[in-house]
């Protein structure tokens, strides 16, 4: 049975399984169950069936994607090219002309304001992206979202993990609800030159004292489930550098 959430989105229930939400897919009816045509087939395939784990449904949608495409998943741009909005950038604009095609195949965004942004980005890109995958919104939130908190490095001298993982928590829970789903934090880089200005960010230049905090600062965003809709995911930093 479908339920109309909204003039484009609908929700089928399944009886016995997950809900089913839809902007622009058609929906599978097979058995009294409902399925998301993913993979546009119109059959319930291993990418649509979401009686299989996750996992290997993800693994077999990548398969259907071009090189193009799989690249796009890894490109972030900022929300200020998609939306109009009042967003702090991080670093500057190096250019504005970027192709059609490229906004339509991005996999996250980053520095929007609101909910309300969050939710008009998804509904445009997914009216446009060919394989209707979900845009992953970002943020980098470092020491607090609304509430704004000491900044880690200050947090750090206070030798207090339930303090911090209390601040996280909280921080975690305002940016759920502004339409964040992954901060850029916990930063657990073993620093020890105050020139470079990112030694804000961590929480001092003991690698135990840093462990510690980075541990709270990931049990706070992320919670026991990332289901639970007042968290959001890590990704703890920078390991690539």
């Amino acid at each position: 049975m479908a339920i109309k959430a909204s003039d484009n989105f609908k929700i089928y229930q399944n009886p016995n399984g997950p809900s089913i939400g839809t902007l622009t897919r058609k929906v599978i009816e097979k058995d009294g169950l409902y399925f998301k045509d993913i993979d546009g087939t119109g059959e319930v395939t291993k990418v649509n069936d979401w009686r299989i784990p996750a996992k290997e449904r993800a693994a077999a949608y990548a398969e259907t994607l071009t090189v193009e495409e799989k690249i796009g998943q890894l490109t972030q741009y900022n929300a200020n090219l998609l939306i109009k909005t009042d967003a702090k950038l991080t670093g500057p604009v190096i250019r504005t002309d970027t192709d059609e095609k490229c906004l339509q195949l991005i996999g996250n965004v980053l520095n929007f304001r609101s909910a309300e942004e969050m939710r008009l980005i998804q509904k445009r890109h997914l009216e446009t992206d060919p394989n209707h995958i979900p845009i992953m919104f970002m943020m980098d939130v470092i020491h607090g979202y609304r509430t704004i908190y000491p900044i880690p490095l200050a947090l750090g001298c206070s030798f207090d993990a339930n303090l911090v993982e209390e601040c996280s928590r909280m921080a975690a829970k305002e940016a759920a609800s502004s339409g964040v789903q992954v901060t850029f934090a916990p930063m657990v880089d073993y620093v020890r030159d105050a020139r470079w200005g990112r030694v804000m960010e961590s929480c001092g230049e003991d690698n135990l004292v840093n462990s510690v905090m980075g541990a709270a600062q990931v049990r706070a965003f992320q919670g026991e489930n990332l289901k639970d809709p007042e968290h959001i995911a890590c990704c703890v930093k920078h390991f690539a550098a």
